[in-house]
């Protein structure tokens, strides 16, 4: 105990070890904070503006500046007042950031007349190679609808500024007002308009590079199927085109504030032009897709997006750390915490009641529990009824779509491979490190005998055909989720996302083995015969006995349930793609 709380006097005193950084935190050798000011207007909501900004520099791990141009009282539901910085303040605070403080890129938002004046000015006045990145984010109408431009000079104005600017991102109404015309008049109804229209803005504004965005028009393809294409038309007479799948969300405020911001961030981290942007919009896509909920009922569209959803919070991580002494804190803080008081999110309780709870634990049927799950069961049974398998029983399936499946399955092997050795490493007792390290020498068997049945049936001349597979879009989204579950998921956790792949296939086989049709020395009967064979029913059955383990290990089965269903979607997902695999011609 520290001298001077030996005599405090109080019974109840607590004493904890404040850690130093742990040295993963820290920035590296040579590496520095990367820094963005923002040139626009406040939003009190948070959902747009400055704070929008704010919220996207920091999710970028970007120092924020700001330099306001004016400030609204305003929500997702509309615009109420829009008071004008005085322009003396205005110019004193953008001077004094560039004059005292690091600024690698500059992103502007809704302007003034007297901001758009100053900045010019001052842009001007620095030479070429001084002058920062500039995102101009030509901000004339809210997301709610309503108008921030009261002077419409300013638009005359912010093609003044798009010269001096590395990027201008108009959108669908934004266009059509730096065009002089209406949004019909645009046309946006095709690639080739876009690309046409961006040039034009090109033109108009003198801005060397334009980013079109298309949110505001998507567009649907012949299956019915809702995109989004943003255009990108550089100084070099370059096109990327950026197709997006539209997200089914009313909540969409501050999405243009974000995009620019977001592009200005990967730009101040050195990114370039077409890489920044698109960083941008996988970051608003996933802030739209993702959402959060922190409007009040009666605001039924518009609301923010998620500018947060990737960073992790400070205190639980401290939590995880090895150095962590404030356990009795946590444990007190929530048993003294009035029922009324105690936190309503992240409930790690499980949705069934406490005596169905008690029954499975007492009688091992959590699997059971598990596929019956309505969350779960469609997903785990259009992956163990899978037409893939049947066809791969009767013979019927095609030699060339059943090549790319092997082919796809021997990637996932490796990556399973990998999340067994990362299980590994957070296994709770030496027992379960050493049944993981016995998992991953048993997949290295399986990739070995894939090896040697691919290249016995398909007649593959050596082994570096099998470096040389390229994963498909289908292995891909699978090995993105086991990342996921790898990096931000517990022991447990990582044990249901690799239990349906284990019971997965056993159950399938027994759907079909009555269907086995293929002569016994085919590639397709020996696959079968595998997912039957007593060595891989005695896996299944310690699958079973692991799981049993784990719905004692913790209360949040609403979580393995969650991670199971994916599981299941992504399997059938893999068998998918499969069939409809058509070989290069």
């Amino acid at each position: 105990m520290l001298p001077y709380m030996k005599h405090t006097g109080y019974v109840n005193t607590q004493q904890v070890l404040v850690n130093t950084a742990p040295p993963y935190v820290a920035l590296r050798a040579n590496e520095r904070l990367a820094s963005v000011m923002t040139v626009a207007t406040s939003d009190c909501s948070g959902g747009a503006g400055i704070e929008a900004d704010l919220k996207t520099f920091t999710a970028h791990k970007c120092y924020g500046l700001t330099c306001m141009a004016a400030l609204t009282a305003q929500t997702p539901q509309g615009v109420y007042s829009i008071h004008e910085v005085p322009r003396e303040h205005f110019e004193l605070a953008l001077k004094s950031n560039l004059r005292d403080m690091q600024v690698d890129a500059i992103k502007t938002g809704m302007l003034t007349k007297n901001a758009v004046g100053v900045l010019l000015e001052v842009m001007s006045g620095l030479k070429a190679e001084e002058r920062p990145p500039i995102v101009v984010d030509p901000v004339l109408v809210a997301s709610s609808g309503a108008s921030l431009v009261r002077d419409e000079s300013v638009i005359q104005d912010i093609k003044r500024l798009a010269p001096l600017a590395t990027l201008i991102t108009p959108n669908v109404h934004e266009a059509s007002q730096l065009l002089g015309c209406t949004e019909q008049e645009l046309q946006l109804d095709n690639v080739e308009n876009m690309i046409s229209k961006a040039q034009e803005l090109q033109i108009v504004t003198q801005c060397p590079n334009v980013l079109l965005k298309g949110g505001h028009a998507p567009w649907t393809d012949v299956r019915g199927k809702r995109y989004v294409t943003d255009v990108l038309y550089t100084k070099n007479g370059n096109c990327v085109v950026y197709l997006s799948d539209c997200c089914d969300s009313k909540n969409t405020h501050g999405t243009g504030c974000t995009l620019a911001s977001a592009i200005a961030s990967n730009l101040a981290h050195g990114e370039n032009l077409e890489h920044a942007v698109y960083g941008a919009i996988q970051y608003v896509h996933n802030a739209i897709e993702i959402g959060c909920s922190v409007s009040k009922a009666h605001i039924k569209e518009n609301g923010p997006i998620n500018h947060v959803y990737g960073i992790k919070t400070p205190l639980r991580e401290m939590v995880k750390d090895l150095c962590y002494s404030a356990h009795a804190l946590a444990i007190d803080s929530q048993d003294n915490l009035p029922e009324d008081d105690a936190p309503k999110g992240n409930s790690t309780r499980s949705s069934s009641t406490s005596s169905l709870v008690s029954q499975i634990r007492d009688s091992g049927h959590f699997f059971e529990y598990l596929v019956s799950d309505p969350r779960v069961k469609p997903h785990w049974e259009s992956y163990t009824k899978h037409d893939f398998v049947k066809r791969v029983a009767d013979g019927t399936l095609e030699r060339e779509k059943f090549k790319f499946f092997l082919e796809q399955d021997y990637a996932y092997l490796d990556n399973y491979a990998q999340v067994h050795c990362i299980a590994a490493s957070k296994a709770p007792t030496t027992s379960d490190f050493d049944k993981s390290v016995q998992i991953v020498t048993s997949i290295k068997t399986e990739m070995e005998r894939h090896r040697e049945k691919m290249m016995k049936h398909f007649r593959i001349p050596d082994m570096k055909h099998f470096d040389e597979i390229k994963m498909g879009s289908a292995l891909k989204n699978y090995a993105r989720f086991f990342d996921d579950v790898a990096k931000n998921g517990s022991w447990i956790h990582l044990c249901a996302a690799l239990s349906p792949c284990l019971m997965g296939y056993g159950h399938a086989l027994d759907n079909f083995k009555d269907a086995i049709t293929v002569d016994k020395d085919d590639i397709y009967y020996s696959w079968c015969q595998d997912y039957l064979a007593p060595w891989y029913r005695d896996a299944m059955q310690e699958g079973l006995v692991l799981l049993d383990r784990v719905c004692q290990m913790t209360d949040d089965w609403d979580s393995l349930c969650e991670i199971y269903a994916t599981v299941c979607k992504l399997e059938t997902a893999f068998w998918d793609a499969a069939l409809q695999y058509e070989a290069s011609r």
